[in-house]
């Protein structure tokens, strides 16, 4: 640390480093240059303000200045968390003010390789807004004043329909969903967006996120309709509108494969109790779940919005990204298409099967759910 120090300092700079690392080793602060600028990141949203002084003390007390670093809550998720990101940013920037450190620097994460700059925004703005204000940003008082400042859309229809959309963290999350990283931390993981829907880890996810699927589509369904049909009123950002209609989309399409295995799995038991008394009612259940020879079942569904997921994807992120890293994300919904027509083509082998008078095998077999009591006891 000392020869970087020495080696900025010779350029007439100041050398900013993450505080983290010293931060476990508090014995050592002190004896660090005082030159140095701790930028210090804190990210769990702490109900008591003064808990953040944590973060800013003991650079302060070893004579060094400090930028105190929030984040907007996007860290691998489909849609930020604007609820934790406001109390992480008031909480930790109030502190700050009261510290009088030198400044302040929202953190953003895209470094999973597959996050949109564009639905950060809310976040963005509302960290300008509390570190530029004298005093508090309440989020109702900021969230009056954003369409007009950030849209220069006259109503709240857009902060309202983003703000509801991510609600759906906290909803999911409360299931027990896509929670890895912090306490409060988790929801519209993509790392849940990828996962396997037949395996067990997705099934898991599945019978947790049941009881509240419905909320979560008809929330993320009623964005989309908000940024789609009311993007004119937007008179400038309204290409952030687009990274807000792909981010409903996709938390739509998580919430609608919970659903889609659980009706799968229903048309199945229907198929395997209708096997003896009406081979053609168990086929028409199983042409239900989809094959790949009569496009109307719930598998086709799941590979036709996976296309469509792949090919808006691709032009948001061509709007706002170099193309070089895109072909890695777009194998991602590849493998997912590919997973759908896999599972298709086994539908199809199984129901060949069944109509040369072989039984139908258990559920497990295809990765369905097996009969059970309701999901969510």
């Amino acid at each position: 640390m000392q020869r970087v120090n020495e080696l900025v300092r010779s350029r007439q700079k100041n050398a900013i480093f993450w505080s983290d690392i010293a931060l476990l080793h508090p014995e050592v602060i002190k004896s660090m240059p005082k030159e140095l600028i701790a930028a210090s990141w804190e990210y769990v949203p702490h109900t008591d303000a003064d808990y953040y002084n944590h973060w800013i003390k003991p650079f302060q007390d070893a004579g060094m200045r400090v930028i105190v670093c929030p984040w907007v809550g996007n860290t691998n998720l489909l849609v930020p968390d604007c609820e934790e990101a406001a109390q992480n940013i008031e909480g930790f920037v109030g502190a700050g003010k009261k510290a009088a450190v030198l400044g302040m620097n929202n953190t953003v994460w895209n470094d999973d390789g597959q996050t949109l700059f564009g639905p950060n925004c809310w976040g963005i703005v509302y960290g300008a807004a509390v570190g530029w204000e004298n005093g508090p940003t309440p989020v109702s008082e900021f969230n009056a004043k954003y369409d007009w400042a950030f849209y220069r859309n006259t109503d709240h229809r857009f902060v309202d329909a983003m703000m509801k959309l991510s609600h759906t963290n906290e909803i999911l999350r409360g299931r027990g969903i896509g929670q890895y990283y912090f306490e409060n931390y988790g929801g519209t993981d993509d790392e849940v967006f990828w996962r396997n829907l037949f395996s067990p880890a997705g099934h898991n996810d599945a019978l947790k996120a049941l009881p509240v699927t419905a909320e979560v589509r008809r929330t993320a369904e009623d964005a989309y309709e908000t940024f789609a049909e009311s993007a004119y009123l937007a008179q400038r950002n309204a290409d952030v509108l687009e990274d807000l209609k792909l981010a409903a989309l996709r938390v739509d399409a998580l919430a609608m494969r919970y659903e889609y295995l659980r009706e799968m799995s229903d048309l199945y038991a229907n198929a395997l109790a209708l096997a003896k008394t009406d081979r053609g009612g168990a086929t028409g259940e199983l042409v239900e779940i989809g094959v790949t020879f009569d496009p109307v079942g719930r598998l086709d569904d799941l590979r036709d919005y996976t296309t469509r997921l792949r090919e808006i994807y691709k032009a948001r992120w061509l709007d706002e990204n170099l193309p070089k890293w895109l072909p890695n994300v777009l194998q991602l919904f590849d493998q997912q298409s590919l997973q759908w027509h896999e599972k298709m083509g086994q539908v199809d082998e199984l129901l060949r099967e069944f109509e040369s008078g072989k039984p139908l095998p258990p559920p497990e077999s295809l990765g369905l759910l097996p009969p059970g009591p309701a999901e969510g006891k």
